[in-house]
């Protein structure tokens, strides 16, 4: 049925409309209307879901100026039944209005394990094991080893695909784990994905027609298209009017940050059996280790220190060959080498000469410090007359020289002298 609500023409997919729910969609429509917040309860059964897309829905088509609708659910059932209810009132309002009412795009995000095709990745037992092995088939640096890399993954270090997370996950310990089980493949064990690589190649033409995409209706596209739907699900976020996918998407910080973060500020925001936020803020700022992760992790530990110990002599390697060159150069020119240390510890020595010089002016100083206590010697004069030969004939009052002792005479009281050598 087709109805007014304050000004506002809704379209409702059913032929008769409960009081309870009418009074749900006033409520409704006077939060948006006051840019607020709203926090709406009705009785498992009564039609919250399609209440809640109808008056949406209609408000968006009323007023082009309102920002998308997120739809975040709590299980991937849950997902499947919002979008057939989207569906049932897309195709409700075209029949009233015409063509014009169904111009809509409404898509649906979930993890890779829910979305992806490729028989390797879909053989993954849990959803570690498929973020892990789509990482080892989709990361930057795969890639770059294929020889596949676009220039800005070439300019980028590291990651897994184009601003890879896992993506639904809720433990990024536990994804870290598993990956730290993967050592860099040779290029000829490298294996890409085909469905990944014609998204990249075609990643400006990958463009989906207006209409709403279920997780399946997703898959379906991807194999016809050859695209990964994971991929272009995430691509076509922004240009959708209707984004339904999971809580973590919105509330954990690691995924939100690389999913949500580019989302209109003024979309309209829905949390399903919202009772279970607090349930999933918990695990998402929650680790579950066990034995089998932390000894996947110490591996992994273990293999990074080899590389950074397999790098660190190289570059030793590299520095001692550069010397050796520099040597052989001086030696076929025929010039005279005095240089027995390698470059760098040469270079090293350097730059200890300056404090070396400090610690010598510092050293003649000491008599004037500690004066008028009797001194049996100027301290160190042997070594800083080299260096220092006029201050030494100016504390011995310009009649001194070097290797004689130091005779300085200074007044006292009563006019006496006292003599100190």
């Amino acid at each position: 049925m087709r109805f007014d609500l304050e000004g506002l023409d809704v379209f409702f997919p059913y032929e008769k409309l409960y009081h309870e729910q009418y009074d749900y969609m006033l409520n409704l429509k006077r939060a948006i209307d006051a840019k607020g917040h709203a926090l709406l309860e009705m009785p498992t059964g009564t039609g919250k879901t399609v209440c809640l897309v109808s008056l949406v829905t209609s408000y968006q088509f009323q007023y082009p100026q309102t920002g998308k609708l997120i739809y975040c659910t709590r299980t991937v059932q849950e997902m499947f039944k919002c979008m057939d209810e989207i569906r049932r009132v897309i195709a409700y309002r075209e029949s009233m209005v015409g063509p014009e009412g169904g111009k809509v795009l409404a898509l649906c995000l979930s993890s890779r394990k829910n979305m992806c095709i490729h028989p390797r990745v879909e053989a993954g037992v849990d959803r570690e094991a498929v973020d892990s092995i789509c990482r080892s088939m989709t990361a930057t640096w795969v890639r770059q080893s294929a020889g596949k890399a676009t220039p800005a993954e070439r300019g980028a270090r590291g990651g897994g695909g184009r601003g890879s997370s896992s993506s639904s996950s809720s433990s990024s310990g536990s994804r870290a784990a598993v990956a730290g089980t993967q050592a860099a493949p040779d290029i000829e064990d490298v294996t890409l994905c085909s469905y990944y690589e014609k998204y990249i190649e075609e990643e400006s033409a990958a463009e989906i027609p207006g209409g709403v995409y279920s997780l399946d209706d997703l898959k379906a596209l991807g194999k016809q298209k050859g695209w990964c739907p994971y991929f272009v699900a995430r691509h076509m976020l922004n240009r959708a009017n209707i984004v339904v996918y999971n809580y973590q998407y919105m509330l954990d910080p690691k995924v939100a940050n690389l999913v949500s973060r580019e989302l209109e500020q003024e979309s309209i925001v829905v949390f399903d059996e919202a009772h279970n936020i607090d349930n999933v803020c918990i695990e998402a700022f929650s680790i579950t280790l066990d034995r089998r992760k932390m000894e996947a992790s110490l591996r992994g530990v273990h293999r990074l220190g080899a590389k950074i110990t397999e790098q660190v002599n190289k570059r030793k390697q590299d520095f001692q060959n550069e010397y050796n060159t520099l040597v052989q150069g001086l030696i076929s020119e025929g010039k005279s080498l005095s240089i027995e240390l390698p470059l760098f510890a040469l270079i090293d020595c350097l730059y200890l000469l300056p404090l070396f010089y400090s610690l010598l002016f510092l050293l003649s100083l000491y008599p004037l410090i500690i004066s008028p206590l009797p001194l049996p010697s100027f301290p160190f004069r042997g070594y800083i007359d080299p260096y220092f030969p006029s201050f030494t004939r100016y504390m011995a009052g310009g009649r001194s020289k070097p290797g004689q002792p130091l005779v300085k005479r200074r007044p006292t009281t009563g006019g006496c002298s006292r003599q100190y050598t």
